[in-house]
């Protein structure tokens, strides 16, 4: 019983140390002591905000006019692996580098409401994660849809296909 005491004892100090050092990862409470001492841990994708289908169409014509692919990110807070995408893959240099020169979007549908889900239906979404590319005309290139949760070597192996960089 001693044993088991303090091996709970020990756990649960991880995950104080953790709170303490800003950590919400239940997984890996210390990641944020790690990641917070790697040179540009700190770097994440900027995402311009948009809402409903006429925000993802202005965006989409903007990036066109400026010969760009686009990238639009479905989120929302209550989803865990949208989540752990803005964590663990949304700030890993090589994702960075693949994204450089794309527009990135991104859908903040936790609210739910008719206009998240008016969007969502007119591009046969379900529910976040899902990430959609579209070319530099606007189009979208739908056998490269991922929905769901990828690691950040796969992202950016993805992102190269997709894109062709």
């Amino acid at each position: 019983g001693k044993s088991i005491g303090l091996i709970m004892l020990i756990y649960g100090g991880t995950y104080l140390i953790g709170a303490a050092a800003d950590s919400r990862n239940l997984i890996q409470p210390l990641r944020g002591l790690t990641t917070a001492t790697q040179p540009g841990a700190t770097r994440h994708l900027q995402f311009q905000p948009i809402k409903g289908s006429t925000g993802l169409w202005a965006a989409i014509e903007r990036a066109r006019q400026q010969n760009q692919s686009t990238m639009l990110d479905f989120y929302a807070d209550w989803c865990i692996s949208c989540k752990e995408m803005e964590r663990y893959v949304f700030t890993d240099p090589e994702v960075i580098t693949a994204l450089e020169g794309v527009a990135l979007i991104q859908a903040d549908v936790t609210d739910n409401d008719t206009v998240d889900s008016e969007l969502m239906t007119s591009l046969g979404i379900y529910g976040p994660p899902a990430i959609l590319f579209f070319d530099a005309n606007g189009q979208e290139l739908q056998h490269h849809r991922i929905v769901g949760e990828m690691s950040a070597d796969e992202f950016a192996a993805h992102v190269h296909r997709a894109l062709r960089k």
